[in-house]
């Protein structure tokens, strides 16, 4: 390694100081959190030192090749872990990490839950001359009647809960339409040939109506 001759004499310091060699023994990371986008999968993590694999083979080779005169049982060898890599799918380094309930490979979660909290609140600036004020608010004058709801948060969040229609799978409305639409499902696939040009030319044609005639 040529480091140059203005680093060379601080790199010779370095190396005296801590001497590292080729057989010094790195400790493995512990609790490390995984990397958001990477894909985790189950692995084999070496007890000894930072090898991580997939497969039970492929640690046995490395046991034997990094580590077959430690005094150490079979199943002390190795854990089972959660692993990811940067690298695939050639050149594969695999290190373990500590997976938490929240993990998520969403981006658009990954985007929300780390993301949106670093951004700063905007300052509301309420218009003060007529100028300012859009023609709709003039004519309806929202946010007059809405003045105390603009700067304080907490009270926009419950006025807008209000609105908020519910998650369709956990509501009434939202399982009908589920049935409405696997009834028409089942319909579609036992229909002749003649009924579903007839749905092709006629889409507005509700199915259960034409079925109940």
């Amino acid at each position: 390694m040529n480091l140059g001759s203005s680093y060379q004499s601080s790199w010779n310091e370095t190396v005296k100081e801590f001497n590292p060699t080729s057989t010094t023994r790195i400790p493995p990371p512990r609790d490390l959190e995984p990397v958001d986008l990477l894909k985790v999968q189950d692995g084999i993590c070496c007890n000894h030192c930072n090898y991580c694999c997939l497969k039970l083979n492929t640690f046995t080779n490395h046991w034997n090749f990094e580590h077959k005169d430690l005094p150490v049982t079979t199943g002390d060898r190795f854990h089972k872990g959660k692993v990811q890599t940067f690298f695939h799918p050639i050149n594969r380094h695999y290190f373990e990490v500590k997976l938490p309930s929240s993990h998520s490979r969403n981006p658009f979660e990954i985007f929300l839950n780390k993301v949106i909290p670093t951004f700063q609140n905007l300052e509301v600036i309420i218009p003060t001359n007529a100028r300012e004020i859009p023609p709709l608010l003039t004519q309806t004058q929202w946010h007059v009647h809405l003045s105390t709801y603009i700067t304080n948060k907490p009270l926009r969040t419950k006025l807008i809960m209000l609105v908020t229609p519910p998650p369709l799978p956990q509501h009434t409305l939202g399982k009908l339409i589920i049935h409405y639409l696997n009834t028409i499902r089942t319909f579609a696939k036992s229909t002749s040939m003649i009924v579903r040009c007839l749905l092709m030319e006629c889409p507005r044609l509700d199915p259960i109506v034409f079925y109940n005639k």
